[in-house]
């Protein structure tokens, strides 16, 4: 999927000569027609010592692919506080906000949609530089998803009644950005620089493969860029992109590959991604890791709140393989997807009891006397019937 640079960036720096509580005199912009890669100056005159509040807004049209949408943001510059964003995904069955903080350690907020749309909204936002992945499952048969933007914030003039800034426009992608100062409207337009020109092959060879390079590559050209780096490396790398890319990654890599890198990434980082892998490759990755770390991984899915997804892979697995991971589990995990699964598949959770009991699993027999009665009748009901 085609990578698309910061307009956070752009959308926050903009955000600074803002919708007025006050009376805005005037805002000059220039130049009045940029180009990708003109500094853009910005000058606000209002009132000495006033607050002033700006709202930006744009919307995105995202294609959809294999069934999701994704949209990449690098080095978003958050300036300061208070501000506030909301983040609208149309023709969804979800959104997921993933942000990057410091030691690379990656936060997701989620919604599921109501209607196909969904929303997303945070306050406050620490001052920072960010990397944000906004990503989800569009709805079926829908060809593109909306995203509708809208960021806000308060700043105030000087003694003199300005604000001004500077802004080079180099790595912000061409698009209008609707801009409400109180009574102001003024829809700025970054146009393309030439499209003849183009862009520096990403795969020199010279340049270090890092988390960074990897997030922003095309899948094809993150691949390459991992074919001749050992499995340590190469489970290191993706430890640090979000679980979006490195499930991309896991899925596209040859089998074996992807088996060796996947057993060496830190726990933490295997259950992020599982849940962003393809469904029948996550079922090949629990397949071929041991039972001990398959049932670390599985168990951590679910702690997570990934609880359609555990199902689904416990599901998907064979009954022997799966018995063994969900027994594995501790006993209040074991006992949460037990339950979890009887709502979804009542067959296979008694399938699984079965063989766990048949073969004298251990943890088993602790896994069924910590189940809700009514389940576990559920269960055994349907063992007899089967």
């Amino acid at each position: 999927m085609r990578r698309l640079i910061p307009l956070f960036m752009l959308l926050i720096l903009l955000i600074q000569f803002g919708l007025g509580y006050g009376d805005v005199k005037s805002v000059e912009i220039e130049p009045e027609n940029p180009v990708q890669g003109d500094v853009i100056s910005i000058r606000i005159s209002a009132n000495p010592n006033e607050e002033l509040r700006v709202e930006i807004s744009f919307t995105k049209s995202l294609a959809v692919s294999d069934g999701r949408y994704e949209l990449r943001l690098d080095d978003v510059v958050i300036p300061s506080t208070p501000n506030s964003f909301r983040v609208e995904a149309v023709g969804v069955v979800n959104l997921h906000i993933s942000v990057r903080l410091l030691l690379g350690l990656w936060v997701t907020k989620s919604t599921r949609a109501e209607g196909g749309v969904a929303t997303v909204s945070q306050g406050n936002v620490p001052k920072g530089t960010y990397d944000v992945v906004v990503r989800g499952e569009a709805e079926e048969g829908v060809s593109e998803v909306e995203l509708k933007v809208k960021a806000s914030t308060t700043i105030a003039t000087d003694s003199n009644g300005l604000y001004e800034f500077t802004y080079n426009t180099g790595c912000i992608p061409p698009g209008s950005f609707t801009v409400r100062i109180d009574g102001y409207t003024k829809t700025l337009t970054l146009r393309e620089k030439g499209s003849d020109v183009s862009p520096p092959p990403i795969t020199n060879p010279t340049k270090p493969v890092t988390p960074s390079l990897i997030e922003s590559s095309t899948l094809e050209e993150a691949l390459r860029l991992l074919e001749d780096l050992d499995t340590e490396e190469v489970a290191d790398l993706l430890a640090e992109v979000s679980p979006g890319r490195a499930g991309e990654i896991l899925s596209a890599l040859e089998v074996d590959r992807a088996v060796e890198v996947f057993d060496e990434m830190p726990l933490d980082a295997s259950i992020r991604v599982i849940p962003e892998t393809e469904l029948d490759r996550a079922v090949e990755l629990l397949e071929r890791i041991s039972l001990d770390r398959g049932s670390e991984v599985l168990g951590g899915v679910l702690s997570e709140g990934y609880v359609d997804r555990a199902v689904e892979l416990l599901s998907s697995l064979g009954v022997e393989r799966g018995a063994e991971l969900l027994f594995g589990m501790d006993v209040d995990t074991a006992s949460a997807a037990l339950e979890a699964l009887s709502d979804f598949d009542l067959t296979c959770a008694s399938s699984l009891v079965e063989y766990g009991v048949e073969e004298s699993l251990e943890g088993s027999v602790e896994v069924l006397e910590d189940l809700d009665d009514e389940i576990l009748a559920s269960i055994l009901i349907e063992m007899v019937g089967g």
